[in-house]
């Protein structure tokens, strides 16, 4: 006799469930039985049955007698066992069904607690059961609220859509594909495809996942100011959003805790915590997250994950972008999209250059996915390659074609593969220039600033490439990071679909190249990419002009041979985690690196350090240590241990210090050693 799914989810709305979490109980339980069953048969039954469960959920015969002894383990061995006779979608409908019962318990639950001291005090109740704690209850559900042709007007302003627009919301399925260029206007078409599938499936929310943390904070500032839709109806997570939510709540006039002082009872600490906490569920009507963040929601990767799960049971999920060099994550989403699928929840896949080996993947036994092309904006030709064999580091000549064009008032983006390059090269240049009489409006931005300093810098670059002349030297944190466009691109090989991401900066919208230049230069040391994936992508881009049609043929050829979908880790994780399965600190950390389940597949492993010029602000009340932290690779640590210190701080954190030198302009600047090579990016 199986347990019903609601039994789980009281058993953990307090914390959620784990193998062990009720092993430490030596004493007898004793249920209200009779008050469980009625509640179950009279309440609960419809729900199943609307939710088209068959005899197996039966729920009229139910015996507690025999399961108040046994181990939580125990009874999710059998519960599992029984349910997953069902067929294929016996483990994904019992965990939808447990997360979804799950997220409105737990809704209920929070909003209740939150209110009842207030409820007391106002309606001093006699009675031990009380009415609704909640008035108004309805304030507590989030709804955009548009009509359809609102919505549009938002999107679109007073222009009109493209066709691949219009016909990604008219021709799109529960399950769809789109392949257009970078800024012909994707998000525009996903979120009215998404709208679209939001009212015929009667869903509440709009997930957009994104492949970094700083496309993140980009795609939410343009949702908040761009689209208008506000602070209110857009949330934000990733392992950072706490940061970029009061870095932004702090520099403008109209905020979430606007009228709140500090000698309130509600803080702004607490205000923040109450926004990131919302982004983490998903609660509200548009959420921006990473795309890890999705995964480890089904895997009971972080302490609210099932509650963030039941909330994805009604949602409409939008993909923007993924790498196609990162095996590991790739066949790690493979799984997920079955999951999702399984899951029966809409979804969308978006790219700029769908290369053929992911279309068969993912459309592998039938036409999962229907497939829309843009296939006007495909043909454009926006910018002309120039392929340059000299490492764009030796050229002597490339300083001089910089200046030239910075005359001639261009907006320049100069993209190199690791941070120690970027820097060197940003110190020489701007040193060139002012030896040249020129006094530059330029900018570095890579990966290893602290980052309080990254959000800030974010902001820069955007008001900076408003006007021209001006210089953006980064990483490949730029490459769909933000909504910027520049006149000329100087760049290092990496692989083609990355070499599509860094043109999404250049010239965005265009139909023909005209002065546009993507200026592509050898390298001689491969890292962080596989260098036959590099090789192969210079091999096959050829110079001249160039289209998004013709990149997705050089990703065809470079990626023939990759062989996907053969890596089942994460579903086993996914059918391990169905109710109890690991304790959240098992599978990732509070910041989403991977534990048990790793999402990305680094060559190396990271570490958050401190650089020591912040020792003293970090012991300052009011600061937070996260915001004065990078990330470097432990083998800087390891090899050059004398370059490192650790301190215990608030609530005994420990914090592990770099003696490298920091500054806002460069930010972390590796000694050189002899024992330490250049690796990072």
């Amino acid at each position: 006799d199986g347990l019903p799914i609601p039994i789980f989810a009281i058993m953990g709305h307090h914390t959620q469930l784990h193998r062990t979490i009720y092993d430490y109980v030596s004493k007898k339980v004793t249920y209200l039985k009779n008050e469980i069953i009625e509640f179950i048969n009279h309440q609960i039954s419809t729900f199943y049955n609307n939710l088209n469960f068959k005899d197996d959920f039966s729920l009229a015969d139910i015996s507690l007698n025999d399961w108040e002894d046994m181990k939580p383990s125990v009874i999710e061995e059998k519960f599992i066992f029984r349910y997953s006779r069902m067929g294929d979608l016996g483990d994904y409908k019992t965990k939808s069904i447990f997360t979804y019962f799950f997220s409105i318990l737990q809704l209920c639950d929070d909003y209740s607690s939150a209110n009842f001291r207030k409820f007391i005090e106002n309606k001093k109740p006699e009675k031990t059961i009380y009415d609704s704690v909640l008035e108004d209850p309805e304030k507590y559900i989030y709804d955009l609220g548009y009509s359809e042709e609102k919505f549009r007007e938002i999107l679109f302003k007073n222009n009109k859509p493209y066709l691949f627009q219009n016909d990604l919301a008219k021709k799109g399925n529960k399950f769809s594909f789109l392949f257009a260029p970078c800024g012909r206007g994707k998000t525009e078409a996903a979120l009215l495809w998404a709208y679209r599938m939001k009212e015929k499936y009667n869903c509440d929310r709009i997930i957009f996942a994104l492949p970094t943390q700083v496309t993140c904070n980009a795609m939410y500032e343009r949702f908040v100011d761009e689209y208008e839709f506000g602070d209110r109806n857009v949330g934000l997570f990733h392992g950072k959003s706490f940061i970029a939510l009061k870095y932004r709540q702090d520099n403008k006039e109209e905020t979430f805790y606007e009228g709140v002082t500090e000698e309130s009872d509600v803080k702004k600490y607490d205000i923040l915590k109450d926004e990131t906490f919302k982004g983490n569920i998903f609660f509200k009507p548009i959420t921006v997250t990473t795309i890890d963040h999705i995964a480890y929601s089904l895997v009971h990767g972080f302490s609210q994950s099932d509650f963030a799960s039941g909330n994805l049971q009604n949602s409409i999920i939008i993909f923007d972008e993924i790498h196609y060099y990162e095996k590991h994550t790739l066949n790690v989403l493979l799984r997920l999209f079955y999951i999702l699928r399984k899951m029966e929840i809409p979804h969308l896949l978006m790219t700029g250059t769908a290369p053929e080996f992911l279309l068969k993947a993912l459309n592998k036994k039938k036409e999962l996915y229907s497939i829309v092309k843009d296939n006007e904006g495909l043909k454009f030709e926006p910018f002309m390659i120039v392929k340059n064999e000299e490492n764009i580091i030796k050229d002597k000549n490339v300083f001089c074609e910089i200046k030239s064009d910075y005359l001639k008032n261009k907006k320049i983006f100069i993209i190199l593969n690791q941070v120690e390059w970027a820097q060197n090269f940003y110190i020489e240049l701007k040193k060139y220039l002012k030896n040249n009489g020129i006094e530059p409006k330029i900018i570095l931005y890579h990966s290893r600033f602290i980052y309080k300093d990254r959000v800030k810098k974010e902001k820069e670059i955007k008001k900076l490439v408003k006007s021209s002349p001006c210089i953006i030297i980064a990483t490949q944190v730029i490459e769909i990071s933000l909504n910027i466009s520049s006149d000329v691109m100087y760049s290092q090989i990496a692989p083609p679909d990355a070499i599509g991401q860094r043109a999404g900066r250049l010239h965005r919208g265009g139909i023909f190249y005209n002065s546009y230049r993507m200026k592509l230069f050898n390298i001689e040391r491969y890292n962080p990419y596989p260098e036959e994936i590099v090789k192969g992508s210079w091999n096959n881009f050829k110079k001249g002009a160039i289209s998004y049609q013709s990149i997705k043929e050089v990703c065809d050829k470079v990626y023939n041979n990759v062989e996907l979908n053969r890596d089942g880790r994460y579903l086993d994780f996914f059918e391990k985690n169905i109710l109890f399965g690991n304790k959240p600190k098992e599978i990732a950390t509070g910041d989403e690196e991977g534990e048990a389940l790793k999402i990305r597949d680094s060559n190396y492993q990271t570490i958050d350090v401190v650089p020591y010029i912040f020792e003293n602000e970090i012991t300052q009340e009011n600061n937070l240590i996260v915001e004065y932290k990078c990330r470097i690779p432990f083998y800087y640590v390891k090899n050059a241990p004398s370059f490192f210190h650790s301190g215990e701080y608030r609530l005994k954190k420990k914090v592990l210090f770099c003696n490298y030198p920091y500054s806002y302009e460069l930010g972390l600047q590796k000694i050189n050693s002899e024992n330490i090579d250049d690796r990072i990016f």
